[in-house]
C-alpha cells in the first residue's frame, strides 16, 4: 500500500511526516527502525517521510511504510511544514494523527465499525466486537483480564 498519509495545506509548499511509536520513539527513514529522536546525531532529515502534492492543489500524500517494513501496531504520525531545503528539527508541526497498521497496510477502523453495525441486524455485533477487540489487544500486546484474555 501507499499514500496512507494525507494532509491538505497551502499549494506549492513542502510537507513531510514522521512516524512515532506509542512510547515516543521515532522511525528512521532508512532502514525503518525506531529510536529516541536525536539519537546518534540524527535530525528530522533522518526521520522524514516525503509527502508529494497532487496537481498543485494543496493535497499532499505520503507512504507510511516508506524506507522499510514497519510491524503491525498502532502508531502516531505528525506532519511538518518544511521551511528550508532539508527537513529540520525546528520545522513546525501542522497536523498529527493515529494510524492502525497491519504490517503491510492501514487497518480501516471505520470499515470495521460499519461491519459491526451491519451485524446488529443478525445479532452478530457483540461477537464481532469481541473478536475485533481481542485482535487489537493481541496486536498491540495488551494484557487484560476477562474470559478472552490470554495467559501469555
Amino acid at each position: 500500500m501507499s499514500d496512507e498519509l494525507t494532509h491538505n495545506f497551502h499549494p506549492g509548499e513542502t510537507l513531510y511526516a514522521c512516524r512515532f511509536q506509542p512510547n515516543g520513539d521515532v522511525f528512521r527513514t532508512h532502514p525503518g527502525v525506531d529510536e529516541v529522536w536525536g539519537s546518534y546525531g540524527h535530525t528530522a532529515d533522518d526521520y522524514d517521510v516525503p509527502m508529494v502534492e497532487e496537481d498543485n492543489c494543496g493535497h499532499y500524500k505520503g507512504n507510511f511504510a516508506h524506507g522499510g517494513t514497519i510491524p503491525k501496531g498502532t502508531y502516531y504520525v505528525t506532519v511538518y511544514h518544511q521551511l528550508t531545503a532539508v527537513p529540520l528539527t525546528g520545522d513546525p508541526a501542522i497536523a498529527q494523527g493515529v494510524i492502525y497498521w497491519s504490517g503491510s497496510e492501514e487497518i480501516d477502523i471505520i470499515t470495521i465499525d460499519i461491519d459491526i453495525e451491519a451485524g446488529n441486524a443478525n445479532c452478530q455485533a457483540p461477537r464481532q466486537r469481541a473478536i475485533i477487540m481481542k485482535y487489537m489487544r493481541d496486536r498491540d500486546g495488551i494484557k487484560t483480564k476477562g474470559p478472552d484474555a490470554s495467559d501469555g
